[in-house]
């Protein structure tokens, strides 16, 4: 081909290389369908599910955080509130109930 090249002429040159190109866009690759029965082929559909779990487990550790924190704290409104459960009922046998007719406004 190199010898084609360099004993012809200009114009012959042009169209020894458009014969050439066209060979070359003429092959097409063949495509190999199945390479075995676990491969699979990369899908965008894996990635999307894999952020949308990913997505969903940030969610639940989120949403628990606040739940579990309240769950954890002591609450006592204020510093005497673990005297004044201790002078009322030492022992811790029973619980204070609280009338709720006193936090309505």
């Amino acid at each position: 081909l190199a010898q084609d090249l360099t004993q012809v002429g200009e114009g012959t040159t042009r169209a020894v290389m458009f014969r050439i190109a066209r060979v070359a866009r003429m092959r097409v690759p063949a495509v190999e369908f199945t390479k075995g029965r676990f491969a699979r082929r990369f899908n965008l559909q894996d990635e999307d599910r894999a952020k949308m779990y990913n997505w969903n487990l940030a969610c639940v550790v989120m949403t628990s955080l606040p739940l579990v924190y309240m769950y954890m704290v002591n609450y006592e409104t204020c510093w005497e509130t673990s005297k004044t459960m201790k002078t009322l009922d030492p022992m811790h046998k029973q619980s204070i109930r609280y009338d709720m007719r006193l936090f309505v406004q």
